[in-house]
């Protein structure tokens, strides 16, 4: 079996209340980014409905909605990111994965106080630079044994949290802006 975890971390805290206040604090990290994914769809979209702005906002949801019905991500109007968290009994902390396919926003998630990289893989070598041997040795121990001993399935032996902003995108107040922006010019 091949153990592929490219998205895990470590929350360095037993404490599930504490984990909750690092991802309440990381929503407000979110919200510009979530922000400026509507920006970018809106300027990528507003020509080809003849400037009309509900047909820009119709548009996205209409996305949005597909790509929840279909359980699939479409890069234009993904702002979805989960974690799924593992609480570990020896080590004290927990361990998680993210789901969301930007590099960008899973490395600011390991930048958050108490938070690290945890990844691991096992069909090649470890990296080097940043973990040891025995680092990786406990990598594998921990995915492999201690997590995903007889369930593979992360969302059966762990809990998940949605981490975006409840909001997505805050729609009106950008169009305010992008109207504003557009009439000074």
């Amino acid at each position: 079996m091949s153990t592929k975890i490219y998205t895990g971390f470590k929350i360095d805290t037993p404490n599930i209340f504490e984990v909750l206040e690092i991802v309440k604090a990381f929503r407000t990290v979110l919200q510009p980014l979530v922000d400026q994914k509507f920006i970018e769809f809106y300027n990528n979209t507003i020509k080809e409905t003849m400037g009309r702005k509900i047909k820009v906002i119709d548009a996205w949801f209409d996305l949005v909605n597909l790509s929840k019905s279909e359980g699939t991500r479409i890069p234009q109007v993904d702002t979805q990111f989960q974690l799924v968290l593992f609480p570990h009994k020896e080590d004290q902390c927990f361990y998680g994965m993210v789901f969301h396919d930007s590099p960008v926003w899973f490395d600011l998630w390991v930048t958050q106080p108490k938070v690290s990289y945890f990844g691991y893989w096992n069909n090649t070598d470890r990296d080097e630079e940043n973990c040891t041997e025995e680092q990786w040795e406990h990598r594998s121990k921990v995915w492999n044994y201690d997590i995903f001993d007889e369930i593979e399935i992360p969302s059966m032996v762990g809990f998940s949290i949605e981490v975006s902003p409840t909001g997505g995108p805050n729609i009106f107040k950008l169009l305010h802006e992008l109207t504003k922006e557009a009439l000074s010019t």
